[in-house]
């Protein structure tokens, strides 16, 4: 069997090749340091002490829910068992590390790593589903109430504007709600006849001579892009200006 060091930095092994008591030895510490490395990069934030022992009970408490705990823990302590009798084998013979017993316990702690890191993989993936579904949530709540409030305003809320929405929207809506006033009337009679400026006029000298700045504004509102009433227009802003200052 040969031992190797990989990225994850673990030793695995490969068939055909036997190790005198001294390589193998030194194989098993180092697998126990890298044992010691994993589990103080996995409780950096847990001020988790330094004995192996107490690392590995500190681990299984943060892991308690997850489902191969118990297997994982297991594993770690066959490393942890044979890392400290590679430590004290040259001085008891009772202590001889057996190859065999060294390529199991390895294979079992990869095993049982590889599967823990699949499991942390799937709960982080859920984790974002969930979130992105709270925000989703959250938006739709959010949309649901901007549109409860704008239904809520009165119909005499805004004049010729809406607070929420297309303010292009809004003016339509806005002309459409008081056909009876003096300064009401539509864009589209404008457009599609310029001869409709002597009405204009008229309504807008008859709304500025009662004083009645809704009226001019309704009118500005109507006039407001349609093309041969520049002239028109100025007289409304002037007016509503005007009208303004004295209400």
């Amino acid at each position: 069997m040969q031992m190797v060091e990989d990225e994850t930095d673990e030793l695995y092994g490969e068939e055909n090749q036997d190790y005198d008591e001294h390589i193998l030895r030194n194989l098993m510490l180092r697998m126990r340091q890298n044992l010691e490395t994993y589990l103080g990069r996995e409780l950096k934030n847990n001020n988790s002490s330094s004995i192996l022992q107490h690392q590995i009970n500190a681990f299984s408490k943060r892991i308690h829910a997850y489902p191969g705990c118990k297997d994982f823990i297991e594993s770690m302590d066959v490393i942890r068992m044979l890392g400290n009798s590679a430590a004290h084998s040259s001085n008891l013979d009772c202590n001889q590390l057996v190859q065999a017993e060294c390529e199991k316990a390895v294979f079992e702690y990869r095993v049982q790593k590889e599967k823990f890191e699949r499991h942390e993989e799937g709960e982080s993936v859920n984790k974002m589903k969930i979130s992105n579904e709270k925000m989703s949530k959250s938006k739709g709540s959010y949309e649901d109430s901007i549109q409860s409030k704008k239904n809520a305003l009165p119909s005499h809320a805004n004049n010729g504007c809406e607070t929420f929405g297309n303010k292009e929207e809004g003016k339509v809506k806005g002309d459409a709600r008081d056909t009876n006033h003096p300064g009401a009337t539509g864009k589209e009679a404008f457009r599609e006849d310029n001869t409709g400026s002597a009405n204009a006029a008229n309504r807008l000298s008859l709304c500025i001579s009662k004083k009645d700045l809704i009226g001019v504004q309704l009118i500005l509102s109507e006039l407001k892009g349609v093309p041969g009433f520049a002239k028109l227009r100025k007289k409304a802003k002037l007016a509503v200006k005007k009208l303004s200052k004295t209400t």
